[in-house]
């Protein structure tokens, strides 16, 4: 019979180190994209739609959103641009 190991980590410590990673890698994403591929965060594309970013969230399929993790984001910018274009929020 095995027995099962318990982790001893607190949670907010493990999201903290997600959420260092999550930008690191968006970094990553924004840098090697041309400048038209900008990533946008949740905040950045709710303020530029004038909309909560929880709107940003229950859309993210449609704007083309990139999961970075369960609870990271990034839009592309050129997502929110068109919307922007075709006067749709």
């Amino acid at each position: 019979m095995r027995t099962e190991t318990k982790r001893t980590e607190p949670t907010n410590a493990l999201d903290a180190l997600v959420d260092v990673l999550a930008d690191r890698i968006a970094a990553r994403l924004r840098d090697g994209a041309p400048p038209s591929g900008d990533l946008l965060t949740v905040e950045e594309a709710a303020a530029l739609l004038k909309v909560d970013p929880r709107w940003i969230y229950r859309h993210s399929q449609e704007l083309g959103a990139i999961h970075l993790t369960r609870r990271k984001l990034r839009i592309p910018r050129s997502a929110i641009e068109r919307r922007i274009a075709r006067g749709r929020r």
